[in-house]
Parts: C-alpha cells; structure tokens; sequence
C-alpha cells in the first residue's frame, strides 16, 4: 500500500460573508469572487491540461465559466450547502464539471474530440447534474477502492485521474507496457459498469446506457482531482499520491 498523503487546507471566508454573496449582497460577492478567484482559475488548468490544443484559450474560457457560475442570479452557486462541505470545494467542483462541458463542446468544435464519447451536447447538462453530486463521485471511488487490485487503483489514479503517461507509470510499477495498457482497458469497462448501476441506482437521472456511463465516467475522471482540497468526511482526494514505487503488480 502506498502512504497516504492529508488534503490541501484552505481557509474560509466566514459563512455570513457568502451567505451574503449568495443572497446577491455586491459587496460580499466581490470579496468571494477575489478569495476564491484563484481556485477557479486552478480548477480551469488543470481540466486544459488534457487538451494542450485549447490551451490558448485559457482566458477565454475563464470567462465563460464565470458567466456561468453568475449565471440567472448565481443559481448554481446557490446550491451550496453548508452542511456538505466547505465552500471553496464546492466552487471547484462547480468549476470543474462546467470547464469539462464547455471543454467537451470546444473540442468537439476543433476536432480535438477523439476520446471523447460523442453523446448528444443536450446530455451536457445532464451529465453536469450527475457530477454535482458529491455522493456519486464518493460511490464510485469508494467502490474503485475496494474492489480494485492495487496495481489497479495505482493505474486508475496515475494514469485515468491525473493524466500521466501510461508507459511511465508502467515502468514505476514493474509492469510491460503492453501489459499495463490491457489492464487499462479492463479498468475502463470495470469503471463504466460501476458507474451504470450507480446511476441506474438512484443518480436522478433518466439515462444508464453504457455509452451514457462512459461519457459520466470520464469527467468524473477529470473533476476528482479537485477533491484533493478535501472536504469533512471525504474519503475522496486522500488517495492522489505520485508515488507508487512500492506497489507490486500483484494478479
């Protein structure tokens, strides 16, 4: 097993503070916009990383992700619960789910989309809806955790979370290359029908098709870095350690 490392802290702003930003308070909302500004820009590049290709339009597509975040009068920010977590995970998730739809619909634009499951762009939102649930993304790392081999879990959370080179992470786990992209392969489709029945269990969606699965599967992929910043309870985010140098590659 590899040593677990503790998540990021950060500092809250106070709660009346963003109860009054959220409550359309100017004053308030400037304060939160500057304190949380710099996880958002966070949160935007690190989902650019997967497409280089876009990278110039990192400004760009923090505008637009701001616009929607206020957005019929901070609607999705006003989801925020209190009880659930601190704010400053909230907001990057938020960040997260929106940056990978508008990532999906610029890369589908530019042709930049081949690992991208080509879904209808009304699913978008639907796939969004899913994603804010915390609850979803915990299911599925939670059942990743206990049902994976530790070779696995170090595949899934090297190569299919954090987006490092399969050949690398490989070579650290003793693993053929050619080896290590089957088993990414059998990790792919173990994860798509660990999400199917997450969502046909009670995900508040209408959808549980394989191809549906995959498309939840893989921005669930993009947004669980940004659980490292940790939330009370989380067993999400606690697991992102780069080294796996004593992980055997058991079965």
């Amino acid at each position: 097993m590899t040593k677990r490392t503790q998540p990021r802290s950060w500092v809250e702003l106070p709660p009346k503070t963003i109860e009054r930003a959220l409550d359309g308070d100017r004053a308030a909302f400037e304060e939160v916009y500057t304190h949380y500004s710099g996880i958002v820009r966070g949160a935007v590049a690190s989902r650019i990383r997967r497409w280089p290709s876009l990278s110039s339009q990192m400004e760009d597509i923090l505008s637009d992700i701001w616009v929607q975040l206020l957005a019929d009068d901070r609607k999705v920010l006003r989801y925020y619960d209190p009880d659930r977590g601190p704010f400053g995970y909230f907001i990057r998730l938020v960040a997260a789910t929106k940056v990978s739809t508008v990532l999906r619909r610029q890369a589908r634009r530019s042709g930049a989309a081949a690992t991208i499951v080509d879904l209808p762009v009304e699913y978008d939102e639907e796939i969004e809806r899913v994603l804010m649930q915390r609850d979803f993304i915990e299911a599925l790392w939670a059942e990743a955790q206990t049902t994976l081999k530790d070779v696995d879990q170090q595949l899934l959370t090297q190569v299919l979370v954090l987006g490092r080179e399969t050949k690398e992470v490989a070579a650290e786990l003793g693993l053929k290359r050619d080896a290590a992209y089957q088993r990414i392969n059998r990790l792919r489709r173990r994860l798509t029908q660990i999400a199917e029945r997450l969502l046909a269990d009670g995900s508040g969606t209408r959808r549980s098709s394989p191809d549906f699965a995959a498309a939840v599967l893989m921005q669930a992929l993009v947004v669980l870095p940004t659980l490292t910043l940790g939330a009370p309870g989380s067993t999400v985010g606690r697991c992102f350690n780069p080294d796996v140098s004593s992980v055997s590659p058991k079965g």
